[in-house]
C-alpha cells in the first residue's frame, strides 16, 4: 500500500514539473528577451556630439580621455563654451529599446559645474507630426548633476511613469498623442552648466532592462556611427556647433520649460532657480531685465500680449489663474482672497496693464478658457491664490487648487501669501509666501530673520519659503507721510541699507524666492524711484551671486562673533559656506544705524571651516586673516558694514563663479 502511495506522488510530482517546464518555456517565447545594453567608452573614437542649443553653444574640445574614468581605463570628454540660456544637449545614439517596466537607463557622470541632467529622448511611432508627419519625438528628465568636480551617477528611476507625465504635457499640444510602442533612440545630456566654459567626462552607460525593437516595423534599422563612418570634429568650434548639419537629426518636440519643485528646490528646465520678483507696474520687461529681475508679479490675470513680451525677454510671471477658472473653483460666487487687489495699485495706462481695470479693457479679453491652461501659458512660472490667506479662507483655496491641478496639464507650482494656519496651507500649496511689512513699522528689523524661521518650522519642510522685501513703505505709512509732507509728488524712499537688511535676513531664513514688493512703477521720473531702482539693481547682483545656495543650498548653523550686535548666518552646499554678517542695532525698521568701524572676530567651527576664506567685495574677493586652531578656523573680518558676505571655500569652481558674479556686476 505505501509503495502505491509513492509511485502515484512520485508520477503526479513529475507531471507537475512537466507543466511547470512547458509553462516556462511558452512564457520565454512570449515575453521579450531582456539584456543590459553597455556602453564603457573604452575606445579612441567620440560618440557624442552636440545636437540642440537655445545659448549659442559650441564643442571647443572633444575627445576620449585616458586620464578620467570611473572604470577601465578611459571616459569622453566634451568641453563647451555658451552664452546665457537654458540648454546645451549632447546625445549618443543607441540601438533603440522598448519602454518596459524593467528599463533602467542610468550613466556616469563628472564635471566642473553644476545643473547638468541626464534625459533620453523617445520616440512615439504610433503619432505623426500635423506639420512634418514624422512620429513625435520628447524628452523625458532624469537626475540632475549637483557633485561637482567627482563622479556621480546619474538615472532616469521610472521611465514609464516619467513617460506618463511627459504625455501629460504633450496633449496640451497635441492631444490626440499616443504613446504606445514608444521607444527610446537616444541618450541626452543637457550639458549647461551656465555661460562661459563647462567641462563633462561620461562613462560606463547601462540600460538595464533593454529590450531591442524589431527594426523596420516600429524603428529604423539600427546602425552604429562607428560603421557608417561618421566622425565628430575634436576642436573646430566654428563648425561643430549647435544646428549644424551633424545635428539635424534631433528635433524632439518644443515643449514649454518644465517647472517643478523638487524637495524644497524649485527648478526651471532641470536647474535650481531663484526668483527674483517685483510687483509689476507697467515697466518696459527688457528694462526690468536689464536691472536683474527675472520674476514679475501679476495682480490679476496675465494677457496673451504680456505673456508674449515675457517669452520674447525671457522673464517669468506670477500670476493670478486666469478668471473662468477661479469661477469654476468657487460655484457659490466666493472667489476667496485670490481676488483681493493691493489697494496701492493704479493702472498706469500702458497696454500690459489695460486687465487691470475693466473698463480699459478695450481688447475683448475677459480672461482665458480654464481648459487651455497649456502651452499659451508657458512662461507662468507659478499660479498666484492671493494675499492674506488665513482659516477662513482655506476651503475656497482648496476648491481652486483642486480645480487648478485638474486643468493645468503642466502642474506648475501654486503659491499664496498666507497669514495663519500656515501647516494646512503648506500641505495644500507648493511654496508659501512670507509677506510682513517691517520698515516704518513697529516690527523689530533685527527679530524679523528669527520670525521667518518660526515660521518656516510651522510649515512642511518640504514647503519652500518665498519671502516679500519692503522697497516702498507700506499703505498705511505713506498715507501718513503724504498726511505730513503733502504735495511731495513721489512716493517716501526707504534707506538701501534697510532693503538689504530685510534680503539679507530672508536669505539667513533659507528663502527659495525674493519677493520685492513695489507700488508704483520702479521706472517713474524723479530721483526717489531711480534710487530705489539702483538699490534693487545692486541687490539682484547680490542675489545672483547667491543663487546657488539659496537656490540649491541649505540653511547652516548660525556663528557667533564677539560682538554680541553681530549676527552671523550661513548658507551651505556641499563644497562652500557662504556667511551673511549684519551689524544689528534697536529700531532699524525706522532708521539704518551707522555701520561701526570695528573688526569683527569670529570662528567658523569644525570641519565647514576647511577652506580659503575672502571677504566679498564690489572690487571682487578680498583674502581674509584667518588661522586654524582648535574648534575651526579664526577669522578677523575688518571694514565690514551693516551687510557683508563672506566666502568660504577650496573649489576653485565656486572661487570662479563668485569672481565672475562680481565682475558682472561692476559693469
Amino acid at each position: 500500500m505505501n509503495r502505491t502511495v509513492a509511485r502515484r506522488r512520485i508520477r503526479a510530482a513529475l507531471g507537475l514539473g512537466l507543466w511547470i517546464g512547458l509553462g516556462l518555456g511558452l512564457a520565454s517565447l512570449c515575453a521579450p528577451a531582456s539584456a543590459n545594453y553597455r556602453e564603457d567608452f573604452e575606445s579612441t573614437d567620440v560618440t557624442w556630439r552636440l545636437a540642440d542649443s537655445d545659448a549659442a553653444a559650441r564643442v571647443t574640445y572633444h575627445q576620449r580621455s585616458f586620464e578620467q574614468a570611473h572604470t577601465g581605463n578611459a571616459s569622453e570628454q566634451i568641453q563647451i563654451a555658451a552664452g546665457r540660456g537654458t540648454y546645451a544637449r549632447v546625445c549618443l545614439e543607441i540601438e533603440p529599446t522598448r519602454i518596459i517596466p524593467e528599463l533602467s537607463p542610468s550613466l556616469w557622470l563628472k564635471a566642473d559645474r553644476a545643473g547638468l541632467q541626464f534625459q533620453m529622448r523617445v520616440v512615439l511611432p504610433r503619432t505623426r507630426h500635423p506639420r512634418t508627419g514624422e512620429p513625435l519625438t520628447t524628452l523625458l528628465y532624469g537626475d540632475l548633476y549637483n557633485q561637482v568636480g567627482t563622479w556621480q551617477r546619474v538615472a532616469i528611476a521610472d521611465v514609464r511613469k516619467e513617460l506618463e507625465r511627459q504625455e501629460r504635457v504633450l496633449r496640451t499640444q497635441f492631444p490626440n498623442v499616443d504613446t504606445r510602442e514608444a521607444y527610446i533612440d537616444l541618450v541626452v545630456l543637457n550639458a549647461y552648466g551656465g555661460p562661459g566654459l563647462t567641462t563633462l567626462w561620461v562613462d560606463e552607460l547601462v540600460i538595464a532592462g533593454h529590450v531591442s525593437v524589431e527594426a523596420g516595423v516600429n524603428a529604423p534599422e539600427f546602425v552604429p556611427p562607428s560603421a557608417r563612418n561618421v566622425s565628430y570634429p575634436t576642436q573646430n568650434p566654428d563648425e561643430y556647433s549647435a544646428g549644424s548639419e551633424s545635428a539635424e537629426s534631433f528635433a524632439p518636440e518644443r515643449l514649454p520649460t518644465r517647472v517643478q519643485i523638487n524637495g524644497s528646490v524649485l527648478t526651471v528646465g532641470g536647474r535650481p532657480f531663484l526668483p527674483r520678483m517685483i510687483d509689476y507696474n507697467g515697466e518696459p520687461l527688457d528694462w526690468l531685465r536689464e536691472r536683474g529681475f527675472n520674476t514679475i508679479k501679476l495682480r490679476t490675470e496675465a494677457t496673451p500680449e504680456l505673456l508674449a513680451a515675457a517669452a520674447e525677454h525671457e522673464m517669468w510671471v506670477v500670476a493670478p489663474p486666469p478668471v473662468g477658472l477661479r469661477d469654476n473653483a468657487d460655484s457659490v460666487g466666493r472667489l476667496g482672497a485670490s481676488l483681493r487687489s493691493d489697494p496701492r495699485h493704479t493702472d498706469t495706462g500702458q497696454a500690459y496693464l489695460r486687465h487691470s481695470d475693466p473698463s480699459h479693457n478695450d481688447s475683448g479679453y475677459s480672461g482665458a478658457d480654464p481648459r487651455s491652461l497649456g502651452s499659451d501659458y508657458a512662461r507662468v512660472l507659478a499660479w498666484s491664490l492671493g494675499r492674506q490667506l488665513g482659516p477662513r479662507d482655506l476651503t475656497s483655496t482648496r476648491q481652486q487648487v483642486d480645480e487648478l491641478r485638474r486643468s493645468d496639464p503642466l502642474a506648475r507650482p501654486i503659491l499664496g501669501a498666507v497669514d495663519g494656519d500656515l501647516w494646512a496651507y503648506s500641505q495644500m500649496l507648493d511654496a508659501i509666501v512670507a509677506d510682513q511689512p517691517v520698515i516704518g513699522s513697529t516690527f523689530p528689523l533685527r527679530q524679523f530673520e528669527a520670525w521667518l524661521r518660526v515660521r518656516r518650522r510651522l510649515m512642511r519642510s518640504e514647503t519652500p519659503l518665498w519671502v516679500a522685501v519692503q522697497t516702498e513703505p507700506s499703505v498705511e505709512l505713506q498715507t501718513q507721510i503724504d498726511g505730513l509732507l503733502p504735495a511731495r509728488g513721489e512716493s517716501h524712499a526707504l534707506e538701501p541699507n534697510q532693503v538689504r537688511l530685510m534680503t539679507f535676513a530672508a536669505a539667513a531664513a533659507g528663502a527659495r524666492g525674493i519677493y520685492f514688493r513695489s507700488y508704483s512703477p520702479l521706472n517713474a521720473p524723479g530721483p526717489t524711484a531711480e534710487r530705489r531702482a539702483k538699490t534693487l539693481q545692486m541687490l539682484n547682483a547680490e542675489l545672483e551671486l547667491l543663487e546657488p545656495w539659496m537656490a540649491g543650498g541649505t540653511p547652516g548653523p548660525s556663528i557667533d562673533a564677539a560682538d554680541p550686535n553681530v549676527r552671523i548666518a550661513s548658507l551651505m552646499t556641499d563644497r562652500s559656506q557662504i556667511l551673511l554678517v549684519t551689524r544689528q542695532a534697536d529700531d532699524q525698521q525706522f532708521v539704518s544705524s551707522v555701520p561701526s568701524t570695528e573688526a569683527i572676530h569670529f570662528v567658523v567651527p569644525g570641519s565647514s571651516g576647511t577652506g580659503d576664506v575672502f571677504q566679498v567685495t564690489s572690487q571682487g574677493l578680498l583674502p581674509l586673516t584667518h588661522r586654524r586652531g582648535a574648534g575651526g578656523v579664526r577669522v578677523v573680518l575688518e571694514n565690514a558694514g551693516l551687510a557683508t558676505l563672506v566666502l568660504v571655500a577650496r573649489e576653485q569652481l565656486v572661487l570662479n563663479h563668485v569672481a565672475r558674479s562680481v565682475r558682472q556686476a561692476s559693469r
